[in-house]
């Protein structure tokens, strides 16, 4: 009798740890989806991979209660303290992020939250504390749907980051002249807003004289810029165009600078044409996607 009751233990303790080692990541505060660093992007998740851990928080309703759905858990433990924004897209209907400071089963309370019923929840601002471990919980309202779809994106949010997110002149075009206007778009991405700042670009390696903004330009706002000073794309071939805004408190440069190509083709008017290609180029050049096309010998 003895020896039947331990070998039943043995195996019911052996049922048990075998179930952890093998339950789905990110079902359970023991087995997190762990976010190592930011920015954090993960696509195609789904929280009928996991099942209904958690029922509620002190944040997430009655009724509709955001929780009562699936539950998918991240974890994530900052190394110094910032703030960050998450993002979800490609949801089903109701659903909700939540971040806790704890798992959500012991939570007291939320460090932020948002709930949605056409989908899609935003936490715009959060604040993460160095060393502490948060929890990141995607949920659903079970009466509308049980599971939810969804995409994360964590990103960390600076004070002062200004970006270069386009150039809009010129574009490569046939018959491109020797006073072609620069214009590029700038946009504040930090949480504060910023004011004399430098712009400029570089053509081929040769940059023009730095330009101040003295003008404030706030938090998520954009400037399409357009530099007084034209350029000389008259000579049919391929250019590249750099642009860039400096400002000396950026937090992140990673985004001060933007490349393009741009080609002037040049126009055909007489008919038979003919190019041997053996004088470079001849205002030619490939394009598309994985193009076939090389000069060379």
């Amino acid at each position: 009798m003895k020896k039947t009751i331990f070998f039943t233990l043995l195996a019911f303790l052996f049922t048990i740890s075998n179930f952890k080692a093998n339950a789905q990541i990110g079902s359970t505060c023991d087995t997190p989806h762990v976010i190592l660093s930011l920015p954090f992007t993960a696509t195609g998740l789904s929280t009928a991979t996991s099942g209904n851990a958690y029922a509620s928080l002190p944040c997430s309703g009655s009724f509709p209660n955001y929780m009562s759905g699936n539950d998918y858990v991240f974890t994530y433990t900052p190394l110094y303290s910032h703030n960050a924004k998450i993002k979800l897209s490609n949801t089903g209907m109701t659903a909700a992020v939540f971040v806790t400071s704890d798992c959500p089963d012991i939570a007291t309370g939320c460090v932020a939250q948002s709930t949605s019923l056409t989908g899609n929840p935003v936490i715009n601002t959060v604040g993460f504390t160095a060393g502490t471990t948060y929890f990141i919980t995607v949920s659903s309202v079970s009466q509308f749907a049980q599971t939810t779809a969804f995409d994360i994106e964590v990103t960390e949010l600076y004070a002062f980051d200004a970006a270069v997110t386009k150039v809009t002149s010129p574009i490569s075009n046939c018959g491109l002249t020797n006073a072609e206007s620069v214009k590029i778009l700038i946009k504040n991405l930090g949480t504060q807003a910023i004011s004399n700042y430098d712009v400029g670009y570089i053509l081929n390696g040769n940059p023009s004289a730095p330009v101040t903004i003295t003008s404030s330009l706030a938090s998520g706002d954009s400037l399409l810029y357009t530099f007084q000073n034209t350029i000389d794309l008259s000579i049919p071939a391929v250019y590249t165009l750099k642009g860039y805004v400096f400002i000396s408190n950026d937090e992140n440069t990673s985004n001060d600078t933007i490349t393009v190509s741009i080609a002037n083709q040049q126009y055909i008017n007489t008919l038979p044409y003919s190019e041997d290609f053996e004088s470079g180029n001849g205002g030619w050049s490939a394009g598309g996607t994985n193009p076939s096309w090389e000069l060379g010998t």
